[in-house]
């Protein structure tokens, strides 16, 4: 049986098919979906789907630099404030802890948040143990 990483509240991810090293991220058990700052975001129907264009700022630092992915569909997300939002929904790969994980991130402007990523539930279930109590990144021995 392989056991399971230990994550804390406040984790750094390498977002591997953006090529993002340690970005600082909110692990958010009261969220169901994880969720990327995006910014300028634009879409394009393309013979195969609707894609999306954008640019995304982490732990303080922003490029210029645009990522391209296909969105898989649209979803409307209520956030903590009750307000309800339409956001494109993208697949992607994170390494956390040493484990290559894929799954669904919706898009969104999170430049008022403390956070340019949150990964909720939807990639931690089954994965990793969560340890709420911790805001700092440990190291275990």
């Amino acid at each position: 049986m392989v056991s399971r990483p230990l994550v804390n509240s406040l984790e750094e991810v390498d977002f591997v098919d953006l090529d993002l090293k340690e970005v600082e991220v909110r692990i958010d058990t009261g969220a169901m979906a994880s969720t990327l700052h995006a910014t300028e975001m634009k879409f394009y129907n393309e013979q195969d789907g609707t894609y999306v264009e954008f640019k995304s700022c982490h732990n303080n630092a922003c490029s210029e630099k645009k990522y391209k992915r296909k969105v898989l569909a649209f979803a409307s997300v209520k956030s903590s404030n009750g307000k309800v939002s339409k956001r494109p929904i993208i697949k992607l790969s994170i390494n956390l802890k040493g484990q290559t994980v894929s799954g669904n991130f919706t898009l969104y402007n999170r430049s008022r948040m403390n956070y340019s990523a949150l990964i909720g539930r939807d990639m931690l279930t089954g994965r990793f143990y969560v340890n709420p109590d911790v805001e700092d990144k440990i190291e275990i021995p």
